[in-house]
């Protein structure tokens, strides 16, 4: 997996092991004892699956497959409350989720572990409850109302403050609908933002939860505001997003337009009638995405908690023709049949691909065949030393606490029991190691000659 992925997953297993506690949560030794470069609640929901699962890598495959899922059926309920007042349109719910799985940042992100996966749930259960609610707007949505905000909490716990977009909901709801006044919209506005403050302020109590929660501020956000850059422009997001990320599911629209035309299906008044709950889902996904312009550390998996709105917001668009195309197959056809059939062949074939490649390594199979060499040598828990060079290599370090919970340092302060040197560098420590013969690829390790058991 992806370097972030592999070190979430290791901070979770570490947690199930009982290293760290869920507020400060442990990933080595040696670069962080306490890690708060995130909140904690993905790592203590991840940490659930490897107390029940074990150590398998399998683990942060199933559970990252789990967010997917559930990701899904939440943009299916959902599109299902959307047009709660129309069955031919609530029935095709499969639309949205197709459209979301196919921004390639997506599919890339569930395959990777990434936290946006967990954020992205606690976002979608907040619009869920939010959008109902103000939909509704009756005596029920007051609870609905804080609903939303709990599970916007929630996502704040698992990625910060991008999980918090539903602040903007009521406004962007009265803006595309006026189903209600202002002074409401304003009331729904306070009511969100209270119940959050509520909630933290009642966290917050707790020492514990706030050094984590102040750590995380001024380590994580405030210095990457003010000093982290991974892109020189602060909008290099946003260009991904609407010049890459956007071009599959705009494709696949112009595709259904272009079909509709040809087959006299499209119809101009049945698009304007969903014009505001288009507007609506699509300035939703802007307000998940458009604050990431506030640091310059652009990556693009953090698009991933704004995409299945643009997705229901581009379905909706498409639902009233979509829905007439499908009224017009005829199951009986000999089209169908095959179609049919060529969709069940490339799901076994898809199934028995992945299954044979079940215990292959399809990244850094070189380093990786020497970690588990050296996981059976050096007891966990150990610290090794490395140069500088090699301290550097977060995959790494990754590999050795997932799998071994052993930890690197490049200290020249201490006298420590391995050495781990790469091949390529062509260096060898000092005289007091003696090199360990091991078939590696990547790495030599070497072991104090002082040392006795």
């Amino acid at each position: 997996m992806f370097t972030d992925g592999v070190l979430y997953a290791a901070i979770a297993h570490n947690l199930a092991l009982g290293l760290g506690t869920f507020w400060h949560p442990y990933f080595n030794e040696t670069m962080f004892p306490f890690f708060h470069q995130q909140p904690p609640l993905t790592f203590g929901i991840q940490a659930v699956f490897f107390r029940i699962f074990g150590s398998s890598i399998y683990v942060e495959r199933i559970y990252s497959f789990g967010t997917l899922l559930l990701s899904a059926y939440l943009i299916s309920c959902i599109w299902k409350i959307i047009f709660s007042d129309d069955e031919r349109l609530k029935n095709i719910s499969w639309l949205p989720i197709f459209l979301w799985i196919i921004f390639p940042i997506c599919i890339w992100s569930y395959s990777n572990n990434m936290e946006e996966n967990t954020m992205g749930i606690f976002a979608l259960l907040s619009v869920l409850f939010a959008y109902k609610g103000l939909q509704e707007n009756n005596s029920k949505s007051i609870f609905q109302i804080i609903f939303a905000s709990i599970f916007a909490s929630l996502a704040f716990l698992c990625k910060g403050f991008p999980g918090l977009f539903v602040l903007a909901f009521p406004f962007l709801f009265w803006l595309c609908f006026r189903t209600f006044s202002f002074r409401k919209m304003f009331l729904f506005s306070a009511l969100i933002f209270g119940s959050i403050a509520i909630i933290f302020t009642c966290l917050l109590l707790d020492a514990n939860v706030r050094n984590s929660l102040l750590a995380y501020l001024n380590d994580r956000v405030i210095n990457s505001v003010l000093h982290v850059s991974t892109e020189q422009n602060r909008f290099y997001l946003i260009e991904k997003l609407f010049f890459v990320e956007m071009i599959p599911p705009v494709l696949f629209c112009l595709l259904i337009f272009g079909l509709l035309k040809w087959k006299s299906a499209f119809h101009k008044s049945q698009i304007q009638q969903q014009k505001s709950k288009f507007l609506f889902f699509f300035l939703v996904g802007l307000a998940a995405s458009i604050p990431l312009i506030v640091t310059k550390e652009q990556r693009e998996f953090y698009l991933v908690t704004s995409l299945p709105y643009f997705a229901i917001a581009f379905a909706i668009s498409l639902s009233s023709g979509i829905s007439e195309l499908i009224s017009r197959i005829k199951i009986n056809s000999t089209g169908f049949k095959t179609a049919k059939f060529l969709a069940i062949l490339f799901l076994v074939s898809s199934c028995i691909y992945s299954i044979s490649e079940i215990g292959k390594t399809g990244r850094d199979k070189a380093e990786l065949h020497d970690v588990y060499i050296f996981g059976k040598i050096i007891p966990p828990k150990t610290i090794v030393r490395v140069y500088t060079e090699t301290n550097q290599n977060w995959g790494l370090h990754n590999y050795l606490v997932r799998y071994f919970n052993i930890s690197m340092t490049d200290d020249t302060s201490n006298s420590y029991t391995y050495f781990l040197v790469e091949k390529k560098f062509k260096k060898t420590p000092s005289a007091r190691f003696s090199k360990i013969p091991l078939n590696t690829f990547q790495y030599d390790l070497y072991k104090r000659k002082d040392y006795k058991l």
